[in-house]
């Protein structure tokens, strides 16, 4: 859980355990996971789906869905626990403190509000400024994310192509300088030219900002290439979790070994070019 040469992890999850209570049974999705996140460290979140690493993100969001609750263990950000608090005391760390990239930009985007409005109204939900400012802000960070900010501003959602929605979404997460952000499979809607530009981006905005991520993904190729460290999943468990070149290049578990198989050519490819 230490990583050489930091501080203490900015996030630190020990034995979370969240339970989903269904018709006839409870259903343990997250089962005792433990972690540690350091600052403007990437840790990617591996395993498939139904594995719980999106309930993990939610968990840890205050963001579940009804039926979900935790249990057990805790969930600390830059030293203050989280579980526990209530939803107004939430509401100020998300989009300011933890901020989240959604898979599904377009999912996520009002479809009837101007985009960099939406931008703005994150940036006004969490600092005392008047509209103008708020406004400027917003157009630097559409810049920030490599879009046209004076056109990209008044566009609707549905005018934008999806490379450019996840942009903006991105540039939403990151408005108010988070110091943890959440990127639950951010490129698994996009084709493989437009992954490729935004992971490019993820990487270059987590070293100019310092932000650590929490990559959330099915695929360990996207890991190869972005990742400090990875936790695979599996039932809810956390069952193998270290350096990325070391999970990648010399899984202990047998399920993260059946994993990297079934993509083998993918991460051979992506570990060569990074």
């Amino acid at each position: 859980m230490t990583k050489s040469g930091s501080a203490d992890p900015v996030l630190l999850v020990e034995n979370l355990t969240v339970r989903f209570q269904a018709p006839v049974v409870e259903v343990i999705a997250v089962d005792h996971a433990s972690f540690g996140v350091f600052p403007g460290e990437v840790v990617g979140v591996l395993g498939e789906s139904g594995s719980g690493k999106t309930t993990l993100g939610s968990a840890i969001l205050g963001l579940l869905p009804p039926g979900g609750s935790i249990t057990g263990g805790s969930i600390r950000f830059a030293g203050r626990e989280l579980n526990g608090l209530n939803e107004r005391e939430l509401q100020a760390i998300r989009g300011a403190a933890i901020s989240t990239i959604f898979q599904e930009p377009r999912i996520a985007l009002n479809p009837v509000m101007r985009v960099g409005v939406q931008v703005a109204e994150v940036i006004r939900a969490h600092r005392a400024w008047n509209s103008s400012k708020c406004r400027d802000e917003a157009l630097a960070m559409l810049t920030e994310v490599r879009l046209d900010a004076e056109k990209i501003y008044d566009a609707f959602p549905h005018e934008l192509s999806g490379g450019q929605c996840q942009r903006v979404a991105i540039a939403q997460a990151l408005a108010c300088r988070p110091q943890v952000v959440i990127a639950d499979e951010p490129t698994s809607s996009l084709d493989t030219t437009v992954q490729a530009d935004i992971l490019t981006l993820l990487s270059e905005l987590k070293e100019r900002r310092h932000i650590a991520f929490l990559l959330i993904t099915h695929n360990p190729a996207i890991l190869a290439k972005f990742a400090d460290r990875i936790l695979v999943m599996h039932s809810g468990k956390i069952v193998e979790q270290g350096l990325a070149t070391e999970v990648l290049g010399r899984p202990s578990h047998p399920y993260t070994k059946s994993l990297l198989n079934s993509r083998g050519q993918m991460v051979h490819s992506a570990r060569a070019s990074s």
